[in-house]
């Protein structure tokens, strides 16, 4: 996506847990308070992993189509702290279901998004969240394929760990946004 300002340089982070490894990597542009970011996520595990980052069947219907986007994060900033993660409970009506990817053993997925930051407060260190579980059966029916594989629904809500990258210092800069 192209864009008007100049950004800070970018960054880059890598948080490691026993059945997944996330690295995430941002930019932010000051003057409009856009934040690119990018992830992969890897299944360092020998079972298939559900990745919660495509939302809820009410609120995130195009996760199910041919684009597989992922669904919007939750935005939460404290004292120049800006987290981005998805929410491991569905949103929307009462009947929202969650939808996962279903990501293979040794399987990854790469994504990249951006978010316009609310308030005007200044940025200083930038993360990324994502609910992870292990894609167990009875749990998830259906399965649409997406462009990053396929996209179950959960039958109920999964007891999920939160996987984060390390903070990333934006304010005075950090590694460069590589491929």
């Amino acid at each position: 996506m192209p864009h008007d300002s100049t950004p800070h340089p970018q960054a880059a982070a890598d948080s490691r847990r026993p059945l997944a490894v996330l690295v995430a990597q941002f930019r932010y542009y000051t003057e409009n308070r856009l934040l690119d970011f990018r992830y992969t996520l890897t299944n360092d595990g020998a079972a298939p992993l559900a990745v919660f980052d495509r939302g809820s069947l009410d609120t995130s219907l195009d996760a199910v189509g041919p684009t597989g986007k992922v669904a919007r994060p939750t935005i939460r900033i404290e004292n120049g702290d800006v987290t981005l993660d998805f929410p491991a409970q569905p949103t929307g009506t009462p009947d929202a279901r969650l939808l996962a990817l279903e990501l293979t053993p040794k399987g990854r997925v790469q994504v990249e998004a951006w978010e316009t930051l609310p308030g005007a407060d200044a940025v200083k260190r930038v993360r990324l969240c994502i609910p992870v579980a292990p894609m167990s059966d009875g749990q998830f029916e259906g399965a649409i394929n997406g462009k990053d594989g396929p996209v179950r629904i959960a039958t109920a809500i999964p007891r999920t760990q939160l996987l984060c990258s390390d903070w990333v210092d934006i304010e005075h800069g950090a590694a460069d946004w590589t491929g």
